[in-house]
């Protein structure tokens, strides 16, 4: 076959498979596996190729792409701010939308600026950190990351574009100085510029970190009043990710808050736990109680470029993609399935006491666990109604004080 044909059953293969933009998608295959660059194939497009080899890898990388592996994981690389980063598994893909955000740094923050300090958090493929120390040329630019493989990935891209950056393994801010004192005062200067009300100040605990009552407590003391330390959630293969022999540690720690919310609140410096918030009188009706948050049907994600999936969580995982905004939506079949998520669809929820308090749990978490949206993340499962215990006994305390006064 000659070049175009080889493009044009590459783009068939792609569009058999529901694969968007399966034309481009083609192109950049053929153009990986056979070296041929846009204007070389424009001026040939009819020369016949004769690579047995090259042929083999192309009608690889087609299968992958057919699988709806992302077209950057296959290629290993993506652009961002012109310059080109690699790209596994490991990391996110760069994309268009946090190109916006950045330029909208760039307005604000002038290029001329002395002694700049630049510190990108959760760096994955090192895309923000390197693109921003390239164009400003900061005094100082730090990357930080938990995962060691996305460390991994942003050192090597460090090293091609911007050896200037340093890139060291982190929870947060665990392993990174000065910052605490930079940042801190901005936050509370924030809540009291929304009176403590209508904002959180959200952090996420680890393995690594499991005495997260403490940090709750810490950030009480400071002066915020509303409060969210949540637990991550991550593929047990993450040596960060919570394991099930983690759950007592993490009970007695939620137990410890709630006991000490309960004592400051007599004292009257009360303030609130999101995930201890909770509503005995009213709440949502009961279609919310037996349907959850909604995902799929009341609401939907949609991508800078356009397309529909039930939640943020979602998006990336085709098989989810519901249609787009020119379109609407094109498989009504995905939206019949999330109605059709709820409480007395799951088999462990049939029996918990917690269900019409969770309303099922995290259809994301139950697809990341289990593939499938009608099942539960285990660990979130013991952890809710741990959590739904101890809000039930802050309210019982503060109910008996008030009855006593």
């Amino acid at each position: 076959m000659n070049r175009r044909e080889w493009v044009l059953y590459g783009q068939k293969e792609l569009e058999e498979a529901q694969i968007e933009n399966a034309s481009g998608d083609a192109w950049y295959l053929f153009s990986e596996c056979f070296h041929i660059s846009m204007e070389d194939y424009l001026f040939g497009m009819t020369d016949e190729i004769n690579d047995k080899e090259a042929e083999e890898r192309y009608k690889e990388l087609i299968q992958k792409r057919k699988e709806h592996v992302p077209l950057q994981y296959i290629l290993g690389t993506q652009e961002f701010m012109g310059y080109t980063f690699k790209v596994t598994p490991d990391v996110l893909i760069p994309r268009a939308d946090t190109e916006t955000v950045l330029e909208e740094v760039l307005l604000k923050v002038p290029q001329t600026l002395k002694n700049l300090k630049i510190l990108d958090l959760c760096t994955g493929s090192g895309c923000i950190a390197i693109s921003l120390a390239l164009i400003l040329k900061p005094e100082v630019c730090v990357g930080t990351d938990i995962s060691e493989k996305a460390l991994k990935i942003a050192k090597a891209n460090g090293e091609n574009l911007a050896p200037m950056v340093k890139f060291i393994q982190s929870d947060l801010f665990e392993n990174v100085t000065g910052s605490y004192d930079l940042i801190m005062p901005k936050f509370e200067k924030f809540a009291e510029s929304r009176h403590q009300d209508k904002y959180y100040v959200r952090g996420t605990f680890t393995r690594h970190n499991l005495d997260f009552a403490s940090d709750v407590l810490h950030l009480a003391d400071l002066g915020f009043k509303q409060i969210s330390v949540e637990p991550v959630v991550a593929q047990p293969e993450e040596e960060y990710a919570l394991r099930e022999e983690d759950i007592p540690a993490i009970c007695e720690e939620y137990d410890r808050l709630a006991k000490e919310m309960i004592k400051r609140h007599k004292e009257g410096r009360g303030f609130n736990f999101f995930h201890f918030m909770i509503d005995l009188t009213g709440g949502p009706c009961v279609y919310k109680r037996l349907s959850g948050c909604g995902s799929g049907t009341e609401y939907l994600a949609v991508t800078p470029w356009g397309d529909f999936y039930p939640c943020h969580q979602f998006v990336g995982e085709e098989q989810f993609l519901m249609g787009n905004v020119e379109e609407g939506i094109k498989t009504p079949q995905i939206q019949a399935e999330f109605k059709n998520c709820n409480v007395y669809a799951k088999e462990k929820c049939k029996n918990c006491f917690a269900k019409f308090y969770c309303s099922g749990g995290c259809a994301a978490n139950s697809w990341n666990f289990h593939k499938s949206i009608n099942d539960a993340y285990d660990i979130g499962c013991e952890l809710q109604r741990k959590r739904i215990e101890c809000a039930i006994m802050i309210k019982a305390a503060l109910a008996a004080e008030e009855k006593e006064n």
